[in-house]
């Protein structure tokens, strides 16, 4: 079996998974918006103005419904630097994809399109990381 390249992890270990089990559309690393918090509610869906059903980076291979239903699906959700919440989501990311693909919607979206600073993800017990 061909093993795809490992990502380490917190404790400095490095997890391999088998490449037949990752797809070329997750190594994109595909995130959508559930959420905008700062939308202007006259603003068609989804556009940088209301953001809700937004899909990115624009290469993704997956739509909304497949990122949100993905095994892989993470939640997070996206701030201002006072702490204002502007957006949630879900990215699909596997241990492939290496330290730095946990802001890619914050990178990708977040910043760029609402000047937002911080990104949080959901832990397994409900409470929020903030990375």
């Amino acid at each position: 079996m061909i093993f795809g390249m490992g990502a380490a992890s917190s404790r400095g270990q490095v997890h391999r998974i088998p490449c037949a089990f990752v797809t070329k559309g997750e190594r994109d690393m595909p995130w959508t918006i559930k959420k905008d918090y700062i939308a202007d509610a006259a603003a068609r869906k989804p556009s940088n103005a209301n953001a809700v059903g937004k899909v990115g980076p624009r290469n993704a291979k997956m739509n909304a419904e497949q990122i949100v239903g993905h095994p892989h699906a993470r939640k997070f959700r996206i701030k201002d630097d006072d702490g204002e919440l502007y957006y949630e989501g879900v990215m699909v990311i596997t241990p492939e994809d290496g330290p730095d693909a946990d802001f890619r919607p914050l990178d990708d979206f977040g910043t760029p399109n609402a000047g937002a600073t911080t990104i949080e993800y959901q832990r397994p017990d409900g409470t929020w990381e903030m990375l």
